[in-house]
């Protein structure tokens, strides 16, 4: 005697316990979120890492009033070696390009140029800060304004490179001010 499938008659409990079933077998093949846009993903941060005798601190990028302006980067990097290091580029991961720039003051009036490095002597100091040198930070990719920071890159004439990782202020934040390296207390 031929019987069709929808005459077999199966307890009511397996109806309801097959698709519970089904529903951990699948989800025991992986995972059921979905993968991130790889194209619209913004690289992860570094670690920060230095050469020996390089101390990079009070690193942080401040980020433009207006759209289209350019952010700026500020830092102190100590010296603690027994030869000069001079700071030739400054990397800033989502800025197109960047610029070392020097402020100064001449007859009441300030000044903007750029320089094409920044020498730090032994067992010096320098601050790259308002009024004095710092990084302009231009092309800024609008990912950028979603970031909580943006990795650093300094590069020396010998090769060498310091990278951190760098806070991004946005404009108006409290917890930074002008003239000031590093957080308010």
């Amino acid at each position: 005697m031929r019987t069709s499938s929808s005459s077999i008659r199966r307890p009511m409990w397996s109806r309801a316990l097959l698709p519970a079933v089904l529903a951990l077998i699948l989800a025991g093949c992986g995972d059921a979120t979905e993968a991130p846009d790889v194209d619209n993903m913004i690289p992860e941060i570094t670690e920060p890492d230095v050469p020996e005798g390089v101390l990079v601190t009070q690193a942080f990028v401040r980020m433009p009033a207006a759209t289209g302006r350019p952010a700026v980067a500020y830092f102190s990097v100590a010296n603690q070696g027994d030869m000069p290091r001079n700071i030739v580029a400054v990397a800033v991961a989502n800025a197109g390009r960047t610029e070392l720039h020097q402020t100064t003051q001449a007859n009441g009036v300030s000044s903007m140029r750029p320089v094409t490095s920044v020498s730090v002597q032994p067992g010096q100091s320098l601050a790259f800060q308002p009024g004095g040198y710092h990084v302009m930070l231009f092309d800024l990719d609008p990912a950028m304004q979603a970031r909580t920071t943006a990795d650093l890159t300094i590069s020396f004439d010998n090769g060498d490179k310091a990278s951190v990782a760098a806070p991004i202020i946005k404009p108006g934040d409290p917890e930074y001010t002008e003239g000031m390296m590093g957080k308010t207390s």
